[in-house]
């Protein structure tokens, strides 16, 4: 019996023994967090939205012509006629996050088109509802308020393509009818991406 009790006495003696060095040998060492917060990409216009060449005249009613996000065109009325088919705008977003939704839209409602050598109070021509796609989405951006969402690929990089639509107003007046002023009519509007 007395080799039992030495025993568990020198276990215990043992076991405070280790508690007491394990406690005297802690360490501590402070560890600083930190994340890198960006939020900034690239937007890079690789190609300006053309409309081509087309005959334009100013009768009672309006016309159109689009240009889409695709590609395709078309008109509507008589007043406008295409000679040479025009091309979207193109656009490349870089460095974005992964995988990640981007808002795009326009900052304008609509644009003037104006020739800069035309007489003043000459007609213009109306760039509006604008087209956005990247070859898989696409959507209609009717106003400013508008956006469609596209998805960045594995590096962080969407390419994607605008269109829109330019109309000739009509003019009952028939002292007002006629052909347009020839020259190149230019107006600039603003494209937007954010998370």
């Amino acid at each position: 019996m007395f080799k039992r009790n030495h025993m568990l006495k020198t276990i215990a003696a043992t076991s405070i023994a280790v508690v007491s060095f394990a406690a005297l040998s802690q360490q501590t060492e402070q560890t600083t967090a930190s994340v890198t917060v960006q939020n900034a990409f690239t937007l890079t216009e690789d190609a300006a939205l053309s409309f081509g060449t087309i005959t334009a005249s100013v009768f009672s009613t309006a016309s159109t012509y689009e240009v889409n996000a695709d590609g395709t065109f078309g008109n509507t009325g008589d007043n406008i006629r295409v000679l040479n088919p025009g091309s979207p705008a193109s656009y490349t977003v870089a460095a974005a996050a992964p995988f990640a939704d981007l808002q795009v839209r326009t900052l304008q409602d609509s644009v003037d088109l104006e020739n800069s050598v035309a007489p003043p109070g000459s007609p213009v021509l109306t760039l509006d509802t604008f087209t956005i796609s990247d070859g898989t989405l696409s959507g209609t951006v009717n106003s400013a308020a508008d956006s469609i969402a596209l998805a960045t690929d594995v590096n962080g990089t969407v390419t994607f393509t605008v269109g829109g639509t330019i109309t000739l107003a009509g003019d009952i007046t028939v002292a007002n009818h006629g052909p347009l002023v020839d020259g190149d009519y230019e107006g600039t509007f603003s494209i937007e991406v954010s998370y």
